[in-house]
């Protein structure tokens, strides 16, 4: 069984198809702006609340696209000592709509401290 389209059909099937794309990536450019605004009051909580020195924005968010639907906040601080895990606990109560990765930039593996020094971007 075939299905054959006529030209019209056909034209109506990829204007609906290009407005899709265009929404899905609407949708996605404002998650992004979500996400910089959340991980900004991220930053600012870390400093005030567990004493961070220094936080970076790392990951696909920082980097630009593809920051995708499901894409969660990938942070790096330092000056958080043992209050990481109860600092990270605090950054998941933020949103419900974003995850957090929180990077303990004085105990990380050394490849990835000089990657997000290197990639990341300091709020």
């Amino acid at each position: 069984m075939t299905l054959e389209m006529t030209a019209e059909q056909l034209a109506a099937y990829r204007a609906g198809r290009r407005r899709r794309e265009a929404e899905e990536a609407e949708r996605r450019r404002q998650r992004g702006e979500a996400a910089l605004r959340l991980a900004a009051e991220a930053a600012e909580l870390l400093r005030a609340q567990f004493g961070a020195t220094e936080v970076y924005l790392f990951g696909s968010l920082a980097e630009g696209p593809p920051f995708a639907m499901h894409s969660d906040i990938d942070l790096a601080a330092r000056g958080l000592g043992p209050a990481h895990y109860k600092a990270l606990g605090r950054l998941l109560s933020l949103s419900r709509d974003f995850e957090f990765d929180l990077v303990d930039l004085d105990t990380c593996q050394e490849g990835l401290r000089d990657a997000v020094l290197a990639r990341g971007v300091r709020l």
